[in-house]
């Protein structure tokens, strides 16, 4: 069973993966739920928005940088 932390995980490596190969604005929300195998209702438990989704990898990146 995937626990509620790790899910938040995969869907935001997923993420990372279809912003980096789309970009921003081709990149949708179906994309990331198909590569994160969850459905789209799950990413929007976790994310309000596409850009919240995409706020919080840009956040997490900086993170890394700093460190």
């Amino acid at each position: 069973m995937v626990s509620q932390l790790n899910k938040k995980e995969i869907i935001l490596s997923a993420g990372v993966k279809v912003f980096s190969k789309k970009g921003f604005h081709k990149a949708s929300m179906d994309d990331i739920a198909k590569l994160a195998n969850v459905s789209k209702g799950s990413l929007y438990l976790y994310f309000k928005s596409k850009e919240a989704l995409f706020l919080e990898i840009v956040e997490q990146g900086f993170k890394v940088l700093i460190e």
